[in-house]
């Protein structure tokens, strides 16, 4: 069974170095707290005996999966210190469907401190879809608590992929956030996928 981390890690790895790509485009913002959160809640609620509850060790973030998820780790080296990347995922339906989150913890370069939000969900962004990995379908600005972030439907050699991006600079270290739903057969608009994205909460500081 294949690892899901060697890609994230790469995917993960162009937000941390891109300093250099452009900032978001003008794209239609949406409210990640409001949209969908009534199926959501429906959905985690008629589910409440099968869905578990999971909080990064240094409660930074929370989540709900579908089952017990797994944990992976990497550590990428760097000139301002390691990148230390976490992966929590979770395998449903025979492999047909991912569920993972994603953070990357690093300390950022203070010379990137007004754009490292664009910077990094751009990185992540050309992460995602250089090199062929993924065409994106859907491309939409979304915010949490005042953090800006991005939402994407991507279509990949495995099926399709709807993501959401955050990036939160802390000052000392920064936490980039990728939470994804992969399914190979390309269903990733259902109540199941957007329960999971919608209980995602982070610290927004």
């Amino acid at each position: 069974m294949r690892s899901p981390l060697p890609f994230l890690a790469l995917t993960l790895l162009a937000q941390v170095s891109a300093s250099n790509l452009a900032s978001s485009r003008g794209l239609p913002q949406t409210n990640v707290v409001r949209a969908g959160a009534e199926i959501s809640m429906l959905v985690l609620a008629g589910q409440a005996n099968r869905w578990v509850n999971y909080s990064v060790p240094d409660g930074t973030y929370t989540v709900k999966f579908p089952g017990k998820p797994e944990e992976e780790t990497k550590v990428i080296p760097r000139q301002l210190g390691p990148a230390k990347i976490l992966t929590v995922f979770y395998r449903a339906d025979g492999d047909r469907r991912l569920y993972s989150v994603t953070r990357t913890q690093f300390k950022p370069d203070p010379r990137d401190s007004t754009s490292f939000v664009e910077v990094s969900i751009a990185g992540t962004v050309h992460g995602l879809t250089k090199e062929g990995r993924g065409t994106i379908s859907q491309e939409t600005r979304i915010s949490y608590k005042g953090v800006f972030g991005k939402q994407l439907t991507l279509k990949t050699k495995l099926g399709k992929q709807k993501v959401r991006i955050f990036a939160v600079n802390g000052g000392a270290i920064a936490n980039i956030y990728l939470v994804a739903v992969r399914d190979n057969t390309g269903k990733v608009d259902d109540a199941q996928t957007n329960a999971f994205l919608d209980s995602f909460a982070f610290q927004p500081h």
